[in-house]
């Protein structure tokens, strides 16, 4: 394995283990500090479970992503990661799939003057994105009151979707990000093993945190937010397109605090 390769696996297990524990709360904050549906350690297994299947059945669909010859990904999964830490220090909500993405295609064009495949149809449906999931907000939150009046029987299916978008979100997180990471090391079967491991990692050292002052209350989050997420990343799983969750749900908190100012 050349050294050149050996920084890819390094870069890739860094991001992998970075945007796995920075998702967690997510994908299944909702469903733990909102609904109270399920207990935190048992979501954490659930969105492991999906970030898992997500990657094995349906990472490869990344594969329009995959970058041959020269340093790009690398030179991306460096980019990447100090965008990460930067947003980090100064408490803006980054997404690494976004800046990881914007920064594979700014490595391509320097190297070899070529766009990727898809490159157009991700950036516009990037810039459709917060457009799209303020609709979806401004649509599932208006119907809340009318949500509200149903009897207290339902509350076992609103519980069990809750539970069930814990699973979606993790699952399509596992095929859309992780699987980005995995195309960048062109889907080898030792690609496969850092990504796997390091996602677990990512999740057992530094996501539980959040997810467990979710569940203890120190943290409030809604539900609605996620489900009309899991509609969002599924559709673009269904294009095989890179997505980024910070985007659809700060497009989606924008929306709820304005409403909310309105009710006040």
């Amino acid at each position: 394995m050349t050294n050149s390769l050996l920084i890819d696996y390094a870069l890739a297990f860094l991001l992998s283990f970075l945007v796995s524990g920075n998702n967690l709360s997510a994908n299944a904050g909702a469903a733990v500090g909102g609904s109270r549906s399920i207990d935190y350690k048992y979501a954490i297994i659930l969105s492991l479970l999906g970030y898992v299947l997500g990657l094995w059945l349906q990472g490869t669909y990344m594969r329009a992503n995959v970058v041959s010859g020269g340093d790009a990904a690398m030179v991306a999964m460096t980019v990447a990661i100090i965008i990460f830490l930067v947003g980090e220090g100064m408490r803006v909500p980054m997404s690494l799939t976004g800046s990881l993405y914007a920064s594979l295609i700014g490595a391509s064009l320097a190297m070899g003057g070529h766009l990727l495949s898809n490159a157009v149809f991700v950036l516009g449906y990037w810039l459709s994105l917060p457009i799209i999931v303020m609709f979806l907000s401004y649509i599932l939150y208006k119907s809340l009151s009318a949500f509200s009046r149903l009897s207290f029987k339902y509350i076992g299916v609103y519980r069990a979707l809750s539970i069930l978008t814990v699973f979606l979100l993790s699952f399509s997180f596992g095929a859309n990000n992780l699987g980005l990471l995995w195309a960048l090391l062109g889907f080898s079967y030792r690609g496969l093993l850092v990504i796997v491991i390091s996602s677990i990692l990512g999740v057992l050292l530094i996501g539980w945190r959040t997810l467990y002052r979710l569940g203890t209350g120190a943290v409030h989050d809604r539900t609605l937010n996620k489900l009309h997420g899991a509609i969002i990343f599924i559709h673009g799983n269904g294009n095989w397109d890179p997505l980024f969750r910070t985007n659809a749900h700060n497009s989606d908190h924008i929306l709820r605090t304005s409403w909310c100012w309105r009710c006040a």
